[in-house]
């Protein structure tokens, strides 16, 4: 029978539980009559053994990758955010150019024609496209998608004749 207080429930837990009120029956003298040889009980008793160790190897398993992913799940939290923050002081900052970004795989070139109005993807709701004039008076397309943790930003120039 599962035990209420039982955090982790389940079947396993069921049959372990059932399996330790065997082994504690076969050893009660009030079930002496049904003839359960010492083999057997020895048999029974090195099975629990191994069950609760196995179990509780599991169990300290299981703890352990839950503390990890929490772990990394706060450490990428932290470089993103440190990574946006120190992305954008780069392309502000007044020596930046997209080649620089792109060689610091911050911006990635595109090969959008001259002459395109608009960027559009697969995933239409998520994309993003600002149009503008760039440094030189050129027509800039930047387009950003959100994937994952990080987005991806795209720039085009386009020198204006």
């Amino acid at each position: 029978m599962r035990n209420p207080n039982d955090p982790a429930g389940g079947k396993e837990n069921d049959f372990l539980n059932a399996h330790d009120q065997l082994l504690a029956g076969l050893n009660s003298p009030k079930f002496a009559s049904l003839n359960i040889s010492a083999a057997d009980k020895a048999t029974i008793a090195e099975d629990n053994a191994a069950l609760h160790q196995a179990k509780t190897a599991a169990d300290n398993a299981k703890a352990l990758a839950r503390s990890t992913n929490q772990t990394k799940a706060s450490i990428i939290k932290r470089s993103d955010k440190n990574y946006r923050t120190i992305r954008g002081r780069i392309m502000v900052s007044p020596g930046y150019s997209v080649g620089s970004g792109v060689a610091l795989g911050l911006e990635h070139t595109t090969g959008v024609a001259p002459g395109t109005t608009s960027m559009t993807g697969p995933r239409r709701g998520q994309d993003q496209v600002h149009q503008g004039q760039g440094r030189g008076g050129g027509l800039v397309l930047q387009a950003r998608r959100r994937r994952g943790f990080c987005a991806h930003y795209a720039r085009a120039a386009f020198p204006v004749h």
